[in-house]
């Protein structure tokens, strides 16, 4: 009621409490108490007549009336542009269905040579997000990274410029942004995003939807007094700001002490912190690929590898042995090494469970630590390759993609080699008793029963170890090689 109008309404906003009593300000109330005192946003069903308090009060003045009952009252202070309706869960329609991309991620991360991320920078207002999160863009970039750099200070000119700085329409904002940088995830990029979000239920969902492995929470922490006198567009001054509420999944904090700061140490910084996490290592221009003065054909002639009447058939090959465990890779890999050696052949076995002994030691066995694995494998596989040795490699690698990298990496020499055997052959050799742990729960992420695997669809050659003894497997592959 205002004046001698009545008009239905609805509060919209809660902007922020005062408690009576202690006088704290509570930014985050979803409603008001007895004797509370509070600024928020009502939102009228019908026009309504009205001025600013402080300019002619009697038609500044309101109350809120709920069934007969006076229950509140307050001073206008001004219009406010309302947010536009919105949902806040999606709507699900039978007439709407998601559609998948005919681009699969392995695709993406093969064309671009690495993995999508979400590097999430937060921090107050002018605590120096804004200068790092452009610079690391250009970093990454100039590194041959597919990266965007999101900037929610910018976004409210195009997707969010419908909200305003209540506590509700932060966490619309920083849903929003969040939603984007999951797009630009899926897209292969590496998304750095400059935010306040200064609620941690945001970063929270944020997390959630982008996925733990691929979220990196960066946490500018600059105190409030350089904040206010870096001042960026005045909002200090022209905005209630709320309290920042830390993290508790932080991947790392910047801390900055002072207003003059060099942008360029605390790139450095963050990327000395990125450098573990997959991909995001920099590599310096600085760093320049050299290639040795014995090139592999130099090589292959001293070892005597080189026909005079099939200048390829005899060179030395990646042989690369998949299938399930206990398929009998390993005995298949270690008996072609050994009759290669007697050949006079240079050979070397790499073998997937000594690798993880070492190298991949750091490695789980989720789908992103899988391929992980075979890339690595790979590279180590083309630096013995193009030492001009036979490479006998015995890895489950189940996924098609990631042993067609390995095959675009070391070229017409790769021999894919597919040791074909049954699960049910193999759970009954189950030599290291990992089918029964699996069955029972006790490993998760084994592939055959709880990960797929990929048979490959054009090995150059098939071995049936159900069926074949040792020595007709490695019979077969000799004469594959010409050896026999």
């Amino acid at each position: 009621k205002l004046a001698t109008q009545e008009v239905p309404c609805e509060v919209h906003t809660i902007n922020k409490v005062i408690d009576a009593s202690t006088l704290e300000t509570i930014s985050s109330k979803i409603a008001l108490s007895k004797n509370d005192v509070g600024t928020l946003i009502i939102k009228t069903k019908e026009p309504v007549v009205f001025d600013a308090f402080h300019d002619i009060a009697t038609m500044g003045r309101f109350v809120l009336v709920d069934d007969l009952i006076v229950c509140g009252g307050g001073i206008i202070e001004k219009s406010a542009e309302l947010l536009r309706e919105r949902p806040i869960v999606a709507t699900h329609s039978p007439l709407i269905s998601p559609k998948s991309s005919l681009v699969h991620e392995v695709e993406r991360r093969q064309r671009f040579g690495h993995r999508g991320k979400v590097v999430w920078i937060t921090g107050l207002p002018g605590c120096g997000k804004e200068e790092i999160a452009p610079y690391l863009e250009r970093v990454l970039f100039d590194d041959g990274k597919q990266v965007f750099y999101l900037d929610a200070a910018t976004m409210r000119f195009t997707l969010t410029s419908d909200l305003d700085f209540s506590p509700q329409a932060r966490h619309e904002q920083a849903r929003r942004v969040a939603e984007a940088a999951n797009i630009l995830l899926h897209a292969g990029f590496i998304v750095v995003v400059s935010i306040v979000s200064p609620f941690k239920e945001d970063r929270a969902y944020a997390r959630s939807i982008i996925g733990e492995e691929n979220f990196i929470e960066i946490f500018v922490d600059t105190p409030l007094e350089i904040c206010k006198a870096k001042n960026p567009h005045g909002v200090y001054a022209q905005a209630d700001m709320v309290a920042y509420e830390p993290s508790e999944y932080l991947v790392h904090t910047l801390t900055i002490q002072n207003k003059e700061f060099s942008v360029q140490d605390k790139v450095k910084d963050l990327l000395r912190v990125l450098s573990p996490v997959q991909d995001l290592v920099h590599v310096p221009p600085s760093l320049v690929w050299h290639d040795g003065a014995v090139s592999r054909d130099d090589r292959i002639r001293l070892l005597g590898l080189q026909s005079s009447k099939d200048p390829q058939g005899s060179r030395n090959k990646v042989l690369w042995l998949t299938g399930l465990s206990g398929s009998g890779k390993s005995s298949i890999a270690r008996a072609v090494e050994k009759q290669l050696h007697q050949l006079g052949k240079l050979c070397y076995v790499i073998d997937g469970d000594n690798l993880r002994h070492g190298l991949n030691q750091d490695l789980g066995f989720t789908r992103e630590d899988r391929e992980e694995n075979i890339r690595r494998a790979g590279h180590v596989a083309k630096l013995f390759y193009d030492a001009g040795l036979f490479v006998i490699a015995s890895f489950v690698s189940p996924y098609a993609s990631d042993r067609n990298f390995v095959r675009q990496l070391i070229g017409p020499d790769f021999i894919e080699i597919f040791v074909d055997c049954s699960l049910e052959v193999c759970e009954q050799r189950d030599t290291k008793g990992m089918y029964k742990k699996a069955r029972a729960g006790l490993i998760v992420d084994f592939t055959g029963i709880s990960q797929p695997y990929e048979r490959p669809e054009k090995a150059e050659l098939v071995l049936d170890s159900a069926r074949e003894t040792l020595e007709k497997n490695v019979e077969k592959v000799l004469a594959y090689l010409g050896f026999a």
